[in-house]
């Protein structure tokens, strides 16, 4: 028999025997990285009991999921997953405070004050950081950042990380450009973004999570047509365009 082998009739898999196995092998791992059932029925629950607290000292227009569980593109983590909500606050009642000189630290403590004098979350460690009131919870950070609708469409959110001002962002935008992109590419964008942020939480995690889908559309938006679009070719020739894209800072358009 051949050296190495059992039979001396082995053959070596094809290409495509190859490709498909290594296709199963991502595959495979996608699964893996998803977060747990549970965590998404424990994050509406969260979700109802901020938006309820919060609504017993403010005039509560509605709370939503952004961030990486909004776009699904977040995935299993040890440590628990980032949960972002964006609380949207009536303009009649708050608006004092998108002119006020400290309105963006007063929404932001106004927010951390009413959560710390809920019980449900009296042992919880409860912090202001730049846009957000960050509650940490055992199997969670969750980022709640208090917006006012913007009149040119999305949110302005307070923004205390160089003085006292507010900064606009739309992430239902973001969320259709991602999946619209996604689309277009036969559903290969947002799996490729979720093993990249795999391999990030497994070397440290030094890339933010949204330098990460940046350049995965990035890559996309520079894939040549007629190119190779399986998960397998996608993975590999993400990786070795990252090196660049961060030496580079081509991470956005």
């Amino acid at each position: 028999s051949s050296p190495g082998f059992k039979s001396p009739h082995f053959l070596p898999p094809s290409a495509e025997e190859t490709t498909r196995a290594i296709d199963s092998v991502i595959e495979d791992r996608q699964r893996a990285i998803d977060p747990p059932t549970t965590q998404r029925q424990a994050l509406g629950e969260l979700k109802n009991a901020i938006q309820k607290r919060l609504s017993e000292g403010l005039q509560v227009e509605r709370v939503n999921v952004v961030g990486s569980f909004a776009k699904g593109t977040q995935i299993r983590k040890d440590g628990g997953n980032d949960i972002d909500l964006e609380v949207v606050l009536n303009r009649r009642a708050h608006g004092d405070w998108l002119t006020q000189s400290n309105g963006p630290t007063n929404c932001l403590t106004k927010v951390k004050s009413l959560l710390e004098s809920d019980p449900r979350f009296s042992s919880v460690e409860i912090r202001i950081d730049q846009n957000v009131v960050s509650a940490m919870l055992d199997d969670a950070r969750v980022d709640i950042a208090p917006a006012f609708v913007h009149e040119e469409g999305g949110v302005v959110i307070p923004d205390t990380s160089g003085g006292q001002g507010w900064v606009r962002t739309n992430p239902r935008l973001s969320k259709r450009l991602l999946e619209l992109k996604d689309s277009r590419h036969g559903g290969q964008l947002i799996p490729l973004i979720r093993l990249a942020k795999d391999w990030n939480e497994r070397n440290g995690g030094h890339l933010k999570s949204y330098t990460i889908e940046a350049m995965g559309m990035r890559y996309f938006d520079e894939k040549p047509e007629g190119g190779e679009n399986s998960p397998r070719a996608n993975t590999h020739e993400f990786f070795s365009r990252m090196q660049w894209y961060l030496q580079k800072g081509a991470v956005v358009d």
